[in-house]
C-alpha cells in the first residue's frame, strides 16, 4: 500500500507542532520518557471529559482541549514504538 500522505492536512500539523512547541518550554524537546504512558493517557482523558464539558480550549494556553487529548495519544503510540 502506498502511504498518502498528502491527505494529512496543514492545519492539523501545525496545531500538534504548536501544542508539542508549548510543551517543549515546559519539558525538554522531544523527551517523551519524563512522563510514563499512564500519565499522558490521564492527560489524553482529561482533555477529552474537558471538550465534552464543554470546555473546548484549555485555559493554561489557549489551546484546543480534543488537539491537546490527540497529541497526548501520539505521544503514547511513539513511546511504545520505541519501546518506552
Amino acid at each position: 500500500m502506498d502511504i498518502q500522505y498528502s491527505l494529512i492536512r496543514p492545519e492539523w500539523l501545525k496545531i500538534i507542532a504548536q501544542i508539542l512547541t508549548i510543551g517543549a518550554k515546559k519539558y525538554k524537546t522531544n523527551d517523551f520518557s519524563e512522563k510514563t504512558e499512564k500519565e499522558y493517557f490521564d492527560s489524553a482523558a482529561g482533555h477529552i471529559i474537558a471538550d465534552r464539558e464543554g470546555i473546548r480550549i484549555d485555559p493554561d494556553d489557549n489551546q484546543p482541549s480534543i488537539v491537546k487529548a490527540a497529541t497526548c495519544l501520539l505521544i503514547i503510540y511513539t513511546k511504545r514504538l520505541n519501546n518506552q
